[in-house]
This record gives structure tokens, sequence and C-alpha cells, in this order.
């Protein structure tokens, strides 16, 4: 702040402004020198410090001259804050114009006697304490105003749509092309589109309908027994079900579930329950209820709607084409020449290395990451943490204590369509030839595929499986849970590995194996219960040595 002083001569008075208006130039000036707020006189200026919130006494009052609206004051003094804070406050309250009529008036002028009588004047209180408790309002009130100020200060400047002028904040990174010349869209990806957790690929939330009887034996194709007015508006197994539920009965071994549970419709089997069995009344007799519940899960819960539009904080690369429409949530990625299809959405943080192809109705959960060079068929899901084309296992061993060395891997990671993939899975690129995933294959969590391994369609990949490099699974395999598979081997169609299955050598089509290494699942089981046997074989056999070591009689 400062009191300006160059355009007024050695007095600091206006030429042209009034005698009120040069006595009250004439106060502030002299409640700022005498102030302290740490004022110093600067080449023909005044200039008051920025700490604003340290102003008391009449310097307070000088500064609350500025604040209350005295424009002839204001022009004398050069302070931003309390210039802003003047404008803000002029008209505000009936307080602040008594006060700023108080020091417009002239030094010697008292207030009305009958103001002077009422204690709440701001007369009274100056014959008490004079200014007191008037500095300590308009100390209160710079001190809020300095306040708002750093808070303004730091708050973060908006930030702009990144398709535009930030190209160096990625390299290279220009304005994307949709197909057909159709403009980006600005949209928040959002909802149950790519925008969180809860988008793509899963209903997380999504409210459930009701649904009847009648509707539901309509769906299944089934025989419906009991009230067709009956609703449910939900799932749950027999022994978890509520009134509002519906459930099924796939097994015999379920049936004293079943007598017991409250669902008010059940899902059944024709040969697993008489209609006088007991338990719930109304039911839907079905060939397969497992089957038939694939058709009255996407009734109940409708699949939630998704926003097309790209996030303002995603980076997309120069040349990036897709078919409208998308959605792109935040902080995503695209490098320089992604292909997106129809209906894609990326999640958040989800980052597509250059060259990176998507087809038509593809759904990427957050943090999924595709390395350059990726191809992703239609209709595939990619669910949280999915890593596509990261470099495979392959090093020449040192010799004579030398490092390995990295063998470059240079091909590709193909994906079909109509593939799922759980979280948190890996497959590698190929090292000089393609790593590819079948058509309508399902993997699940937490799977690791080798470079330059196929794998067939309709393939089911059950959680912590691992297949070395160069395997080769054929069409419709099944590997259980933690099924480990040695590189450069072949697994025929159709065949099984059971739970913690290892395959050292090549598996014949239609085969189920188990154990390691890896037999024929037959062979498994008596070898199991040869082994069971072991200790009742070894307590004889000890017993018959024991007889034989005894003197003959």
């Amino acid at each position: 702040m400062g009191v300006d002083r160059t355009a007024r001569g050695r007095s600091g008075r206006d030429p042209g402004a009034g005698p009120s208006a040069a006595g009250a130039q004439d106060r502030v000036h002299q409640l700022a020198t005498d102030s302290r707020a740490d004022a110093r006189l600067r080449g023909g200026r005044i200039h008051v410090q920025e700490g604003v919130s340290g102003l008391s006494g009449r310097g307070a009052e000088a500064a609350a001259a500025i604040r209350l609206g005295r424009p002839d004051v204001r022009e004398a003094v050069h302070c931003p804050l309390i210039q802003r804070e003047a404008g803000e406050a002029e008209g505000a309250t009936a307080a602040a114009a008594a006060a700023g009529a108080a020091l417009q008036r002239a030094p010697g002028q008292e207030p009305a006697a009958s103001a002077r009588a009422d204690p709440a004047h701001p007369g009274a209180r100056q014959r008490r304490d004079p200014g007191a408790a008037r500095r300590g309002q308009l100390r209160a009130d710079l001190r809020r105003g300095l306040a708002h100020q750093q808070h303004r200060r730091r708050r973060p400047e908006p930030r702009h749509h990144p398709q535009g002028d930030r190209a160096a904040e990625a390299g290279e990174v220009g304005r994307a092309q949709p197909v057909r010349g159709r403009p980006a869209s600005e949209g928040t990806a959002g909802g149950g589109g790519a925008g969180g957790a809860g988008g793509a690929g899963g209903r997380g939330g999504a409210a459930a309908r009701r649904i009847s009887a009648r509707e539901i034996a309509a769906l299944t194709n089934g025989r419906l027994v009991g009230a067709p007015d009956v609703t449910v508006s939900g799932v749950a197994p027999l022994d978890r079900a509520g009134p509002d539920d519906l459930s099924f009965l796939a097994a015999k071994r379920y049936l004293q579930y079943f007598q017991q549970s409250s669902a008010a419709i059940v899902l059944c089997k024709p040969d697993l329950v008489a209609e006088d069995a007991g338990g719930p009344a109304c039911r839907v007799v079905v060939r397969d209820p497992h089957v038939a519940l694939l058709s009255v899960i996407p009734v109940l819960y409708p699949e939630p709607g998704w926003q097309p539009g790209i996030h303002r904080t995603a980076v997309i690369g120069a040349g990036v084409v897709w078919q409208e429409p998308v959605a792109i949530g935040p902080y995503a990625v695209l490098g320089r020449g992604v292909r997106l299809g129809k209906n894609a959405r990326i999640g958040a943080a989800a980052v597509l290395g250059d060259g990176v192809q998507l087809g038509d109705d593809v759904q990427l959960l957050p943090h999924v990451v595709c390395y350059s060079g990726t191809i992703v068929g239609s209709r595939v899901i990619l669910h949280a943490g999915v890593r596509l084309g990261s470099d495979g296992f392959g090093y020449v061993p040192g010799k004579n204590g030398e490092m390995p060395r990295k063998i470059p891997q240079v091909g590709r990671c193909i994906i079909g369509d109509d593939v799922e993939i759980g979280a948190n899975t890996t497959i590698d690129r190929g090292s000089v030839d393609d790593t590819v995933v079948g058509p309508g294959t399902k993997i699940d969590n937490l799977v690791q595929i080798g470079h330059n391994c196929r794998i067939g369609a309709r393939c089911l990949i059950a959680g912590q499986a691992g297949i070395a490099g160069s395997t080769h699974v054929e069409d419709d395999v099944f590997l259980a849970g933690q099924a480990g598979l040695a590189d450069h081997v072949t697994i025929g169609r159709g065949a099984r590995v059971t739970v913690q299955g290892g395959v050292i050598g090549d598996i014949e089509p239609g085969a189920t194996v188990s154990g390691y290494p890896a037999r024929t699942h037959r062979e498994f089981l008596r070898a199991q219960g040869a082994l069971y046997r072991l200790a009742h074989i070894v307590d004889d056999l000890e017993a018959l040595v024991r007889r034989t070591d005894e003197p003959q009689r």
C-alpha cells in the first residue's frame, strides 16, 4: 500500500479536490505514517508493506477508509488487496456505512446528542476508548481479506483439454481425429462408462427391477408351479435367499436347504423336487437351472448406461482415430496412431501404447495397459490391471560370470473377439512370433501367459494358472486353478488339466490329467489311493519282518 504524493505536491493534496477531500487525504497520510504498519518513504511515495493483517491503530483506520468506499482516499492509496476489499465491501452492512460516515466527518465534528446517548453508537464507544472497537472490527475485516487472498493464491489453475494446445506434455501429442471427420467430444466419461471402478464390464450397484414368476417362466421356457403373480427383485443361494429373492436348486445335496429356504421363487430340475416336497411353493421347472439363470439375471439387473465423451484430463496422441461413440476416462493415455472401434470404453488411468488397435464394444476397466502394437478384437472385456504385450522372459545365460543377455521381444500380442481377461492377468508379446489368444476364450485373474503362446478358441483358464513360452493350447481346453504348463508342449483339443496339475509333456485331445507330473486322472487317483494305503502296508511289512526274525521254537 502506498500513498501517491508525486502528483499532489508536497502537501499530498490533489489540486482539483475540494476542501473536504483534501482534508481527508491529509488525514489518511497522517494516519498511515503514524501507524505501526512499517511505512517507508521511497521516491516521493509512502509504501505500507503487504502485512495488512499487522495494521493497527490509526494505520488500520486509514486502510479501513479505503475499504469503506472513500473514492477520494482510494485514489491516494495503492494497495491492490485493500482496494479490492473496498470494492467488495461498499454498502455491505449498515455498520460499515456508519463507520465510513464517521471517518468522513471533519476532525472536530461531534455526533448528535441522541447518538452520543446511545451506548451502541460509535461516538459513545469513542468516549470510553476512542476508536478501539472500530479498530478491532476493521482489523478483523482486513485479516479475513488477507486470508481470502491467500486462499485464492492456493487454488490450482484450471487445466485445459489436452487435445488442443498441450502437445508439450506428452511429446508430439496432437489433436485426435475421429472417423468420418466428426469433431472430438469433450464430455466427461463417467457414470457407468469409463470413469471409475464401477464402469465398463460390470453392473456394480445397478438397481434391480421386479419380475414375476410368469415372466421368469417365459424367459426360461420353464413350467410354472404355483402363483404366477409372485415377484422377485434379486437372486440369492437357497440358504440365504429372502422373500424377495429368486433361487435355484441344481443338485440333490442341496435339498435340505430347499426345504428350509425363504426364497419366493426357485428354479429347479424336474427330477429333484416333487410338488408336495415342502419348501417354497412357487417354482419354475427347467432343464438346467444354471443355464436358466443366464436369461433371468440380465433382466433383473440391467447393465447401467454409459456416457460417451473424453475426460478433460485424458492425453490423446497424434493420429488417434475412433468411431463414435467412445468414452475415455480420467487420466487415460492414448499413444500415437491408436485406433478405437465403435462403443469403445477406456477406463481411468488406462494406457494404450503407440499403434494399439481396439475393436468395437471393447471395455477397458481402470489401469489396463496395452503395450505398443497390441491388437484387441471386438466385444472384449479387460478387467482392472490387465497387462497385454509386455516383454516375455527371454534371456541367453551368460558364461564364465557374464551377465545374461536379453533376447529382443519384437512380436505382438493379439486378442481375439469375445475374450474376457480377469484382473491383473499378464500376457506377454512374442519374441519373434506373435502371442495369440483365440476368440471366446475366458481367462481368470492372476494368470500368466508367456511369449509365443497360442491359445485356441473357447478355452477356460482359471486363476493363477501359468503357461510357459511357446506352448500351444488347442480349442476348448480347460485349465483349472494353479495349473502349470511347461514350455513347448501341446495341449490337445478338449483336454482338461485339474487343480495344480503340472504338465511337462504333450496331452492327448480330450484327456483329463491331474497331479505332478501330470498323468491321466484315473492313474492319478490310483496313485493317491496307493499312497494312502502305504502306511498300512509298511505296518504289515514290519510285522512280517519281526515274525521272521523271531527264533523258531
